[in-house]
């Protein structure tokens, strides 16, 4: 079972292992030269705002790992001299493994050793001219020194290590030597010496039994455990004499696998298998005055523990829940103390969605998980992203150390909701035709819903006379189109043509969709000569005498309301004033009165009201200085006041809309708001008017108070634990971020109506008409933004501009402090060549402008696009074990 779980995790390992190799970025530690008191942050140097994933190792181990922009390594972690590396990885998503980016490394600062408690030993204390002396520091058995050997005030040998030998070639009988010990120098602090020791040199010739072999009298071999399982470490020492050195050897078989020298020796649990029979023999190490010779042996076998087991199986039951693209799924392990809860949490679990898996061991053992993919290892989080639409079961792994349940995760991850970004402007054909003077031009439009129908009208008005336009949108009804003219041609597309109009014309027309995307059109109109030519009637007889008057109705006749009654007699005479009522008089409201007499003169001001006299509704209106914005925190008073310029001096009376609050003073122009410590926000189009009584003019201005104090007893006071100085401070909208989801090859696709064309892939022809089955003539941009202002964020525009064209969408309001994402959907242009396009990305507001480009790789249809099929991996499995069949493997175990 063990061996199972190992297999289980390297596989998942292995899939997470899978990665690209990239150009490593520059990894950042500080400080960079660090005390042992000293935090350790690391980051990548020009990626501040991005998300990697942090590896704080040391000799080759992981002490911790975190997720973010940054990461911290506590002081708690380290020691002088240790030596720290991070790893930054970039995270794993739905498109490619996690991979490493790079990694830096720094040195503790070390601090010299104390001497107070070590005690420099030679051994052995009373040596014999043939011994060998060893020299070491009693309780730093595992730290490096400098040892010197000196006999008489002369050093005869140095080394450096955890501990020093002098041969025996060096003494000889009544030689007294002392061992110096340093401790080494280092970037920190210079050498010093840390002790000595002295022995002297004794003559053991009479002694007689210096080459006895050492009989270790009462000493016994043994293994631990005792009765061993195959996921246990073996290891023998020699019960008595711990602290001697002997030699090992490990046989089964009669074969020796491993061999070690020391006070006791492991044999690791590779080596080893159920029902093995392992033996290891201890040997006395061969010396100067003796050979190596076998001390004592001990065997044991290896026992299947899983039989002999009375540990409980944990139990877990399966779930299932639905999240949309773009969520976090965060899977957690819940854990049960009561049986009854449990089978409560289970039961629910079968019939209502749930992201926690219920669980419970009867031994009352802490239990843990371990996720497959794509659910992260340990954490059971997965941060879905678009294109992960489907359905997804995820097997884990619940244990208590011992045995383990498999658990089936469900998860459905429905498709996020997408703004669609209009990129298919409509188009309309142009068209030519000839009138003759006096007739009527009168073009007409005619909307069709078929792209060829469309190139048919395109191709025959290329040729022939047409005076209808022919308009074709591939996105848009024809009721969400506005068609616009342009002159000779009225907003009807008619013009009444007129005598003297002989000539060519060009007249514009323009048609646009809801969107704004807008198509145009080019009308040539000729007016061909007709009758007798207009003329000036010169001697004023009524006729259109050639050289004579401009005959506007074509009557030949040059009526009274063709000319300016210049000597103001109240008949239409030879150029005079424009009858506008056509009545033969020039009335008081078609003049201006210029010396202000009452009486409409010539040239004089216009009446109104057309009482013949020039009323005071004429004079000069009030002009209303401009107000800057206000900027306040909050429990301060805003104080605007309001002060306007009238040419006769009249009174004025002030007014104010939309103010958020307080109250103003209609003749003093004075608006006085006390605001409060919930009044935080932004508050635009306030808007103040001067008039007066005649005429009226206004200006507008934005209030800001800034969020300083979270008021939570309500007691308008700000206390000191509620204040939240630095708080959301000025325009704090930014964009987290801003990336294209679907990064992969995209298509141009467009009609190829009367072509033949063989097409695969994600095209097929219907019709005469090109079709994608897939989304890869749409390119997916997500788009993050937060506002940190102390005030709500409103009309945040976004535009994209794709291969020259610019189209708009919209982003959600923001309130202070809130975070938003939305994804756009823009559609390739169509016809598009093969070739590598930008996609510029802007978001504007009052509290931003921002813009970035993606470098989009477009292919057109004209290259013959194909895309071979991928080969689908078998994902079936047994069927696992229902919920209700492992209630009753449960009940069982307990009877």
């Amino acid at each position: 079972m063990k061996k199972q779980i190992f297999l289980f995790i390297v596989s998942v390992l292995m899939l997470v292992a899978s990665v690209a190799a990239v150009q490593a970025l520059d990894v950042v530690i500080t400080p960079s030269s660090p005390d042992a008191s000293d935090s350790l942050t690391a980051y990548v140097n020009g990626y501040e705002d991005t998300t990697f994933d942090f590896y704080w190792m040391k000799d080759g181990a992981t002490y911790k790992t975190s997720t973010g922009t940054s990461s911290t390594l506590s002081a708690s972690y380290t020691n002088p001299e240790d030596e720290w590396t991070v790893s930054v990885w970039v995270p794993e998503s739905a498109w490619y493994d996690s991979y490493e980016v790079g990694d830096e490394s720094v040195t503790i600062a070390g601090e010299a050793p104390s001497t107070s408690d070590g005690n420099v030993v030679i051994e052995p204390s009373d040596p014999c001219g043939d011994d060998d002396l060893t020299a070491s520091v009693e309780g730093y058995e595992d730290t490096t020194f400098d040892f010197y050997w000196m006999k008489n005030g002369a050093t005869y040998k140095t080394s450096t290590g955890t501990s020093s030998r002098l041969s025996d070639s060096y003494t000889e009988s009544g030689d007294v030597w002392t061992v110096v010990v340093w401790v080494p120098e280092s970037a920190w602090y210079d050498s010093f010496e840390y002790g000595s020791d002295s022995v002297e040199i004794q003559d053991c010739t009479d002694g007689g039994d210096d080459d006895t072999p050492p009989t270790y009298d009462g000493g016994n071999l043994v293994i631990e455990p005792t009765e061993p399982c195959d996921e246990d470490n073996l290891r023998a020492y020699v019960d008595g004499y711990e602290s001697t050195t002997f030699d090992y050897y490990w046989t089964m078989g009669g074969s020796t696998y491993y061999t070690s020298t020391g006070p006791s020796s492991t044999l690791d649990d590779s080596y080893t298998e159920i029902g093995d029979l392992w033996t290891v023999t201890a040997w006395v190490p061969a010396s100067a005055s003796y050979d190596s010779f076998e001390y004592d042996s001990a065997s044991v076998e290896i026992l299947d523990c899983s039989e002999t087991s009375d540990n409980t199986a944990p139990y877990a039951a399966d779930i299932h829940f639905t999240v949309t693209e773009g969520d976090m799924v965060d899977v957690d392990l819940v854990q049960y103390s009561s049986v009854w809860d449990y089978l409560g949490a289970g039961i629910a679990a079968m019939v209502s969605e749930t992201q926690d898996v219920p669980a419970y061991d009867a031994d009352g053992d802490v239990l843990a998980i371990i996720f497959g993919l794509p659910l992260n290892l340990g954490s059971g989080q997965w941060q879905t992203e678009v294109g992960d639409a489907g359905f997804y079961q995820v097997q884990a792994l619940v244990g208590d150390g011992t045995d383990y349940e498999e658990v089936l995760i469900e998860i459905t991850v429905e498709e996020a909701p997408v703004i669609v970004v209009d990129t298919e402007a409509p188009v309309a054909t142009d068209i030519h035709f000839s009138v003759t003077e006096g007739d009527l031009a009168d073009v007409s439009v005619v909307y069709t819903n078929n792209y060829g129908t469309f190139l048919l009208a395109q191709s025959a008005n290329s040729l022939y006379e047409e005076t209808t336009i022919y308009v074709y949108d591939a996105d848009s009804a024809e009721s969400e189109l506005t068609y616009t003219f342009s002159s000779p041609l009225n907003a009807n597309g008619d013009w009444q043509t007129v005598l003297g109009d002989e000539g060519s014309y060009t007249a514009d027309f323009t048609v646009t969709d809801a969107e704004g995307n807008s198509g145009s059109a080019t009308i040539d109109i000729t007016v061909e000569a007709e009758g007798e030519e207009p003329c000036t009637d010169s001697d004023n007889d009524g006729i259109c005498d050639e050289d004579e008057c401009t005959d506007a109705n074509n009557d030949g006749i040059c009526d009274e309301d063709e000319c300016t009654d210049s000597d103001n007699d109240g008949i239409c005479d030879e150029d005079e004033c424009t009858d506008s009522d056509n009545d033969g008089i020039c009335d008081v409201d078609e003049c201006t009165d210029a010396n202000n007499n009452g009486i409409c003169d010539v040239d004089e001001c216009t009446d109104s009201d057309n009482d013949g006299i020039c009323d005071e509704d004429e004079n000069a209106s009030p002009v209303l200085d401009d107000i800057s914005d206000v900027t306040v925190e909050e429990g301060d008073t805003v104080s605007v006041c309001a002060s306007a310029y009238d040419a006769e001096g009249d009174v004025l009376t002030y007014g104010y809309s939309n103010i958020p609050g307080g109250s103003y003073d209609a003749s003093t122009g004075c608006w006085i708001w006390d605001t409060t410590y919930s009044d935080a926000g932004q508050y635009t189009d306030i808007v103040v008017s001067v008039t007066d009584g005649h005429s009226t003019d206004s200006t507008s201005f934005t209030v800001k108070v800034d969020d300083i104090c979270a008021d939570t007893n309500a007691n308008d006071v700000c206390d000191e634990d509620e204040l939240s100085t630095g708080d959301y401070e000025g325009d704090l909208l930014v964009v987290q971020e801003a990336k294209v989801l679907n990064a992969h090859t995209l298509y141009s696709a467009y009609d190829v109506s009367g072509m033949d064309l063989e097409t695969s892939g994600v095209f097929y022809i219907e019709d005469d008409t090109l079709y994608s089955t897939g989304s890869d003539d749409t390119v997916k941009v997500l788009l993050t933004l937060t506002n940190d202002n102390s005030f709500d964020t409103r009309e945040i525009n976004v535009h994209f501009i794709l291969n020259g064209e610019e189209y708009t969408s919209s982003f959600e309001d923001l309130d202070r402090s809130e975070e938003g994402s939305q994804i756009y959907a823009v559609a390739i242009p169509e016809g598009l060549e093969t070739g590598n396009y930008p996609l510029v990305v802007q978001v504007e507001s009052d509290d931003i402008s921002y813009e970035t480009a993606f470098n989009l790789h477009v292919v057109s249809l004209g290259d013959y696009v194909t895309s071979a099929e991928a080969d689908e991996e078998d994902v079936s499995q047994d069927e696992p074990l229902g919920f209700w069949d492992k209630i009753g493997a449960f009940f069982s175990s307990l009877f």
